[in-house]
């Protein structure tokens, strides 16, 4: 609608990638805040149920969508390739793979959800901790061998940085910080008393980190900004 016409003097610039984030991290922060509470319940969480409430959301809808994409394009006869489909109906499109076209690229952001569901709520079957644990070393380590690398503190063309470094991107990394934020209100290490009176502020740091995330911040650095 125009907004980044009017930002431009201010030097900001909203993106989809600002967006992509912050829908990450909420849905890190739903998911695990979830789980958590069936752990404190039950003791441990229903990943049967959890894996089915996730199945019955996610697998209808873009199934039905590659349904339609296939039969467009063998009525069209639009030559999309078969390794197009298969990335997407198995959610590896956040890999490095050659992707087809951009019918479908928009589901490496679903790949980036289900290889979280497949892999990290498993860990809250064995703790609240080893879920603290696991999360914090990639929420910790990823960003910053990331921007190390970016500031030649480390090779840049080392294999192991430029994995973690695609990783930063298309992986569960701001899902896991959400992730991190429900543990540590789960565990009262975030008060539960400042919650409610967080509001102005949350909204502040929204701004703040709307500003800081546009590649035209001033103290713009790569990977530090954008987390």
């Amino acid at each position: 609608i125009g907004i980044n016409h009017y930002l431009r003097p201010l030097h900001l610039f909203l993106d989809s990638g600002f967006g992509v984030h912050l829908f990450f991290v909420l849905s890190g922060f739903l998911i695990t805040t979830r789980l958590l509470k069936e752990t404190v319940k039950n003791g441990r969480p229903s990943l049967r149920r959890f894996y089915f409430r996730r199945a019955l959301r996610i697998l209808p809808a873009s199934c039905f969508f590659l349904g339609v994409v296939a039969m467009l394009n063998w009525y069209y006869q639009l030559n999309m390739p078969v390794v197009d489909f298969l990335e997407s109906l198995f959610f590896l499109n956040n890999l490095p793979l050659k992707n087809g076209t951009f019918v479908t690229a928009h589901f490496w952001t679903l790949a980036v959800e289900e290889q979280f569901y497949l892999t990290f709520p498993l860990l809250s079957y064995f703790g609240i901790n080893t879920y603290f644990f696991v999360a914090s070393v990639f929420v910790i380590f990823v960003p910053l061998i990331s921007v190390m690398g970016t500031i030649g503190i480390l090779d840049i063309h080392y294999l192991p940085v430029q994995v973690i470094r695609y990783i930063f991107w298309k992986g569960p990394v701001m899902i896991l910080a959400g992730a991190l934020f429900a543990i540590l209100l789960i565990k009262d290490m975030i008060p539960r008393f400042m919650v409610p009176k967080c509001g102005l502020l949350g909204l502040l740091l929204f701004i703040l980190a709307l500003a800081i995330h546009s590649r035209y911040f001033v103290g713009y650095i790569p990977f530090l900004c954008e987390y």
